[in-house]
């Protein structure tokens, strides 16, 4: 079980750095003002995180926005899901992880 996604996001973090890529820490929303053919939501089953941004690397994207959100009862101060974006011609390319444990129901923002 994953307990808590705070060491792979200090791994995305680095990676970004690495590779000349900035993190934006900021809300990735696939809801209200855009459209659904305006999102792409990477099938993980073609890779992780890194095959994401190495995605992004080769499109030419400097910053990757990064939105986190922690378990605040259960498994407090755990980093329980984590959604990685970019913007390319106006579409928004979309990365999402979360532990096993998360449901989503008992969180708060972490930025």
């Amino acid at each position: 079980m994953t307990e808590d996604l705070n060491p792979m996001l200090d791994k995305v973090k680095e990676y970004l750095e690495s590779n000349g890529m900035k993190p934006f820490f900021g809300l990735v929303s696939k809801d209200q003002d855009i459209k659904s053919q305006d999102v792409v939501i990477w099938d993980y089953r073609n890779g992780d995180w890194k095959a994401f941004i190495e995605v992004a690397k080769n499109e030419g994207v400097k910053t990757v926005i990064i939105d986190t959100y922690i378990g605040s009862a259960i498994r407090e101060g755990a980093l329980g899901y984590f959604r990685l974006g970019w913007l390319k011609e106006h579409r928004l390319f979309i990365f999402t992880k979360s532990a096993d444990w998360w449901s989503g129901h008992d969180a708060e923002k972490h930025w």
